[in-house]
């Protein structure tokens, strides 16, 4: 992540009852939640040690008594009943104990193997395993930069310091509490209390850094630190706010799956409860969470059951960070989960390494929890979810981690609970050194908005990155500590005035925000940066500035606002109205252009007391009257008029022009119209003033060659028969004569149209196209190396062996006459082969997996390599190597191999072995101290004894000397052979 070790917040484990808004949790149908059935069930198969490294793993806080390691249970009463009304008697007689009560929930700690038996209480409706919390923070000493970036400065100087505010700090331990109220960082009378039973000093210190920044921004207000594990906890810290009337609350914890993140759930509730009922006003962090969040539809393109986190992958990788990966999976089916999904994490040889199968069959909450050890060496690591029954129309899943970001991750609605809760003010992360940009961006951590029921979160952005004495001089990274700094800075508004509710303390410090990104609230600054505003007056008296034009001032939150403008309206169009600051009294300027009402017959002006006047213009003023059919337009007596427009052009044929009053002058009607003759041609002649119609024999050209065509000016079209003999065309292409005879066209002779060709087939003639080809005398037979037909001898289907050469020596190459080419291999090839060049035991091609090495083996690139840059070593008597490839069928295998050594004595050596079956292995090399002259020699070896050969074949390269000092080298392996 960044410079240190970040913990992001609460990963809850167990299956969690939705509650609403404020109150008690809705019931339940289901007895036991899915991760308290995968702990029974396990405890059950393998015992309880099993079970209880399968919790440790899921991050529940395990307690020991008695030197038993017992598991937290969280126990909803029957209906009818509350926490106070059971007693621990059947809770001990399991070997337990009852460890904690609030208002809605019970603790219970119990051995692994009680589990089921637990369940089966009739006093309790719900049992689960509780929610976890972790920390939304990093690292960071001594006075934090906050204080001056946000505008605490001048509180303070004004004397504004938070005295008589009291705030809680609610986290997950206070280790370092003491010394840090022993160095001044916190005050005196700072209050610590431990609802989890084990040690206000123990887990973490995560809340110290936290309290530390509450003091640094209200150094006056007193400090309630309070350590939490669960929800019963979690109830009881409201509690306690509750009975102490303390206003303000800092929680910089998340929570997973104990509600779909839409302000459901017993985490959300118990905040919205505190917030809504007891008036507390609770800054809490947004989440660490946006690289380590996904969240989508279910989307299957190739239907074989499993998520699609993008396009056509089934597989999400995981990135390092952390070396216990956490991860948990829940959907939009709380109170009923009709989808059943499992979880999986595979290695990269594809292999599960972790895997979560709770049943989801309508009751059980919908969420699947997995963890597993992060080694670099099985990397990369994969999610993977599997349908295993049930409806994914409408299916909207997420997935959280603790301390891995994840490779499809989404940076939208990554909120864990309860920043999701609409009792708390979501405090988002900006980069300290970023902050006076013109636009810091959000650290690449800080969770976003919206809500999965899209309500805006965060609600506001606050430094990190600031200093304290718990993390030392790395600064303290994470929305842990831009939460606080936010609460801080309540407490001094609430300083300030003493009656400000929550409401009041949220609506200022999102109106005081500086606006960055999009304008307005947004889902990743909120209302903006924290910005606090120090009070400039007192009463409305502070702000009056005798000035009229700026209405009556009035004192808002301590800030000054001028109120509405007076209005200098005098009623008049036509004059300008405005309010002069210098004189404090209304003007009225006139404004001749908008008395203008368009006649240029009349002169038009504003009187600053009667509005718009107007008197008529000079008789003879140019003017428009808006008649295209007048001319010479002037104004007479203030009216504008002009005489007729002339529109005749004196010409025949357009006929007798008139004017329009809509277009001005039109054309007439052309006095020459159509004689009603087709064949002539009519025109109006201007020289002369008279219409002349000319016949066109072209156009009564019926087409016929033997007819003959004419135009008469009365009759029209006019036909008689062409002399006989005349050329023509019978429209027959078999005819060879075509003539007239009294008007008809007829044709004698017949088209011959044999081409002499015997491949073409027997030709014939068609009356419409002429000649046309004849069937093929040899159809196509899809043998490519034939030829379908020889017209040098009439013959069809003649095989040729040249049509099926490769050019390649090493193979007979044969036409057969219905199979096609034959191709018969003649030379061995090479079946499988290593140059040991890809610095893996998985290079190489041809072989069925890579190569199993064990001992003082290795691939290294000194001692001059036979070939590349790289060859193997084997040393002493343990190196190993061992492959295997698929040897059915091949013939005449030959294994062929390039080897040195170097340093052998007596009876040293080195063999090569090779195995049909991988169990009796048989020696067809040896190197001994008499050929260990460090020079490269070629090996190679048959084969041929070990036949019939198998399809799992194995070779084993295996060293036999003394110490480092005995050195065998091999290069360019290569398995050859017909097959």
């Amino acid at each position: 992540m960044k410079h240190c070790k970040v913990a992001i917040g609460v990963i809850g484990l167990g299956l969690l009852a939705a509650t609403g808004a404020a109150g008690a949790p809705a019931a339940r149908r289901a007895r036991i939640g899915g991760h308290f059935e995968a702990l029974a069930s396990t405890a059950e198969a393998r015992g309880e040690a099993a079970a209880v490294e399968q919790a440790r793993g899921l991050g529940l806080k395990l307690r020991v008594r008695g030197g038993q390691t017992l598991i937290p249970v969280i126990l909803e009463p029957a209906p009818g009943l509350t926490p106070n009304d059971l007693n621990d008697v059947s809770i001990t007689n399991l070997g337990g104990l009852l460890d904690a009560r609030s208002r809605h929930y019970v603790r219970a700690l119990v051995p692994a193997g009680a589990l089921r038996a637990l369940s089966r209480d009739p006093n309790y409706s719900v049992t689960r395993t509780p929610a976890v919390p972790f920390e939304n923070g990093g690292l960071g000493p001594l006075r934090s930069e906050a204080p001056a970036l946000t505008g605490a400065d001048l509180f303070h100087t004004a004397g504004l310091t938070g005295v008589g505010v009291d705030v809680a700090v609610i986290d997950l331990g206070f280790i370092g509490l003491a010394a840090r109220i022993a160095e001044g960082e916190l005050r005196n009378d700072t209050v610590s209390i431990d609802y989890s039973g084990t040690g206000i000093e123990s887990g973490t210190s995560h809340g110290v850094g936290v309290a530390e920044h509450v003091a640094d921004m209200a150094p006056g207000a007193r400090i309630h630190c309070i350590k939490v594990s669960d929800e019963v906890d979690l109830q009881n810290a409201a509690d306690y706010l509750a009975a102490n009337n303390i206003p303000i609350a800092n929680h910089s914890v998340g929570w997973v799956i104990a509600s779909y993140y839409d302000d459901t759930g017993p985490i959300s509730g118990i905040v919205n409860e505190s917030h809504d009922v007891d008036g507390t006003f609770w800054a809490v962090s947004s989440g660490n969470s946006q690289r380590r969040h996904w969240r989508g539809g279910w989307t299957d393109a190739d239907a074989d059951g499993w998520l699609e986190f993008a396009a056509g992958d089934e597989q999400m990788n995981v990135a390092t960070s952390s070396t216990t990966a956490t991860f948990f999976l829940n959907w939009n089916q709380y109170g009923a989960s009709v989808t059943n999904l499992d979880f999986f994490v595979y290695n990269k040889s594809n292999v599960v390494v972790a895997k979560s199968e709770a049943a989801q069959t309508g009751a059980q909450d919908p969420s699947e929890a997995l963890s597993f050890t992060y080694q670099s060496a099985s990397a990369p690591y994969t999610i993977r979810v599997k349908r295993l029954a049930g409806p994914t129309a409408g299916l909207d899943m997420t997935i959280f981690g603790f301390y891995n970001d994840v490779e499809y991750f989404t940076a939208a609605s990554s909120c864990t609970d309860p920043a999701n809760a609409h009792g708390a003010f979501a405090v988002g992360a900006i980069n300290q050194v970023n902050w006076n940009l013109a636009l810091p961006g959000v650290e690449s951590f800080s969770s976003q908005g919206p809500t999965n029921d899209g309500r805006l979160k965060p609600q506001i952005a606050g430094p990190d990155g600031t200093t304290s004495k718990t993390y030392g001089n790395v600064g303290s990274y994470g929305t842990s500590f831009s939460s606080p700094t936010t609460a801080g800075a309540a407490a001094l508004i609430l300083a300030q005035d003493g009656s400000r509710t929550a409401i009041d303390l949220e609506n200022l410090l999102s109106a005081w925000a500086i606006d960055v990104g999009a304008v307005g609230p947004d889902t990743v600054y909120g209302a903006g940066l924290l910005n606090l505003e120090l009070p400039t007056c007192m009463d409305d008296a502070d702000c009056q500035d005798a000035s009229m034009c700026n209405g009556f001032e009035a004192c808002v939150d301590g800030l000054c606002v001028n109120g509405a403008p007076p209005s200098c309206a005098d009623g008049l169009a036509c004059t300008t109205d405005t309010c002069n600051a210098a004189t404090n009294a209304c003007e009225h300027a006139a404004n001749h252009g908008a008395c203008d009402d368009g006649d240029a017959c009349s002169a038009d002006f504003c009187d600053v007391a009667l509005g718009c006047q107007a008197s008529p213009v000079v008789n003879g003023t140019v003017c428009n009257d808006g008649d295209v059919c007048t001319t010479a337009d002037v104004c007479t007596d203030g009216a504008c008029g002009g005489g007729d427009l002339n529109c005749d052009d004196g010409l025949f044929c357009n006929g007798v022009e008139s004017c329009s009053r809509a277009s001005g002058c039109v054309a007439g009607t052309p006095p020459c119209s159509s004689d009603g003759v087709a064949c002539t041609t009519d025109a109006c002649n201007e020289a002369t003033n008279t219409c002349d119609h000319t016949p066109n024999h072209g156009a009564c050209n019926d087409g016929n060659d033997c007819s003959t065509d004419a135009c008469d000016l009365t009759l029209d079209c006019q036909t008689s028969p062409a002399a006989n003999g005349t050329a023509c065309d019978d429209g027959n292409a078999c005819t060879t004569v075509d003539a007239c005879t009294n008007g008809a066209c007829g044709g004698s002779g017949a088209l011959n149209c044999d081409d002499g060709a015997f491949c073409n087939g027997a030709e014939s003639c068609n009356p419409a196209s002429g000649c046309v080809a004849g069937a093929a005398a040899c159809p196509s037979d899809g043998v490519v190396c034939t030829t379908d037909c020889n017209e040098a001898n009439d013959l069809c289907y003649q095989p040729s062996d040249a049509a099926c050469n490769d050019n390649n020596a090493c193979t007979s190459d044969l036409c057969h006459p219905v199979s096609g080419c034959v191709v018969t291999q003649l030379c061995a090839a090479a079946l499988a082969s290593e140059t040991f060049e890809s610095n893996n035991w998985t290079g190489g091609v041809g072989w069925r997996a890579g190569w199993t090495a064990a001992g003082d083996s290795g691939i290294i690139n000194t001692n001059t390599p036979h070939g590349g840059t790289r060859h193997l070593r084997l040393r002493r008597n343990t190196g190993v190597l061992t492959r295997a490839l698929n040897m059915t069928g091949v013939i005449s295998p030959r294994l062929q191999f390039w080897w040195k050594a170097t340093s052998f004595e007596g009876a040293e050596k080195a063999v090569v072995q090779v195995s049909p079956d991988g169990t009796t292995w048989t020696t067809v090399h040896t190197i001994t101290a008499a050929q260990a002259n460090n020079v490269y020699t070629l090996a190679d070896v048959s084969l041929a004894a070990f036949a019939p050969y198998s399809s799992n074949f194995r070779i084993r390269l295996k060293a036999q000397m003394g110490d480092t000092s005995d050195l065998l080298y091999y290069d360019d392996l290569q398995v050859t052979g017909l097959r």
